[in-house]
C-alpha cells in the first residue's frame, strides 16, 4: 500500500481543514473523523458522522497504492480517473480539501488555482 506517512498526512489535511471550515462557517455541531482502512487495491478514506449508536459512514476517497487519489463512486469502489498524486500534489491539497469532497471532482483543482491562498 501507499507509503502510510503520506495518508496519515491526507487525513490531517482533512482534519485541519474541516475544522476550518466549521469555524468560518460557525458550526457548532460535532465534526465528522476521518479514518484510513487499506483493502487489497487502496486505501478507503472513511468520513464518520456522528458517535456512539447514532453514527453513520461514508466513502470520502479512494488512494491507491501509488499514492494517488480517487473520488469514491461508491462504498467499493473509486470513480475512473485520478484526482490528485499526494507525494506531488499535497501543498495545493493544503489549500483547497474540503469536508464536501468538492475538490475531487473533475477539473475543480484549476478553480483553486485562480484563488489567492
Amino acid at each position: 500500500m501507499v507509503e502510510h506517512e503520506l495518508v496519515a498526512e491526507y487525513l490531517q489535511v482533512l482534519h485541519d481543514n474541516t475544522e476550518a471550515s466549521y469555524q468560518k462557517s460557525g458550526f457548532s455541531q460535532e465534526r465528522p473523523t476521518y479514518d484510513a482502512r487499506s483493502g487489497s487495491k487502496y486505501t478507503k478514506i472513511v468520513v464518520r458522522h456522528g458517535a456512539g449508536r447514532n453514527f453513520q459512514e461514508s466513502v470520502h476517497s479512494f488512494v491507491d497504492a501509488n499514492g494517488n487519489v480517487y473520488k469514491a463512486a461508491g462504498w467499493r469502489a473509486p470513480a475512473a480517473g485520478v484526482r490528485y498524486r499526494l507525494a506531488q500534489d499535497m501543498e495545493l491539497l493544503k489549500h483547497i480539501v474540503d469536508p464536501y469532497g468538492s475538490y475531487l471532482y473533475k477539473g475543480a483543482a484549476e478553480h483553486f488555482w485562480e484563488t489567492p491562498w
